[in-house]
């Protein structure tokens, strides 16, 4: 999870967005939170699988109302 979350902050855009849940188990990631767009709920995602042993990742991110 760690390394997950290490990812996420070496990342420009995903460096930006508000904290996201992680959490794993047995080697697959569940992701959980809001994000303004899809773009960016695919990018959380291929970040995430692209971590050394990381064997699944179940994306549940939300797309915030808000606009922009």
């Amino acid at each position: 999870m760690g390394l997950v979350r290490g990812a996420f902050g070496r990342d420009a855009v995903l460096r930006s967005l508000p904290r996201l849940n992680v959490s794993s188990c047995s080697a697959v990631i569940s992701l959980h939170g809001t994000v303004r767009r899809e773009d960016e709920r695919l990018r959380v995602e291929r970040v995430s699988r692209g971590v050394p042993g990381v064997r699944d990742v179940k994306n549940h991110l939300r797309l915030s109302d808000r606009a922009g």
